[in-house]
């Protein structure tokens, strides 16, 4: 595993997990996002070859997420859906959960 570079507030766990579903969407919503910016971008600069090859597999990473993502939302019966976490968004959590 890996360390994280700041503590979660136990205000936090406690948000996401009083609406989980709500935030497996978030967060799939968010790896899509992701891979489609990677995506973007490559098709932005086709000409810079080392920027193509970064982008196309931090692309592919992002929607091996997604995939993760939407296991765990299948085994839930969740849909995916337009969300906006926007009372957990990270500006207005730090410090104040």
């Amino acid at each position: 595993m890996f360390e994280l570079k700041f503590n979660t507030t136990q205000a936090w766990t406690d948000a996401v997990m009083a609406d989980f579903p709500r935030f497996l969407q978030d967060h799939a919503a968010a790896e899509k996002k992701a891979s489609g910016m990677a995506m973007a971008m490559l098709s932005h600069y086709p000409d810079k070859a080392k920027l193509v090859r970064a982008m196309t597999d931090l692309a592919i990473e992002e929607l091996i997420h997604f995939k993760q993502v939407l296991k765990l939302l299948v085994a839930r019966d969740v849909t995916l859906g337009p969300v906006s976490y926007t009372h957990l968004r990270a500006h207005e959590t730090r410090g104040n959960l």
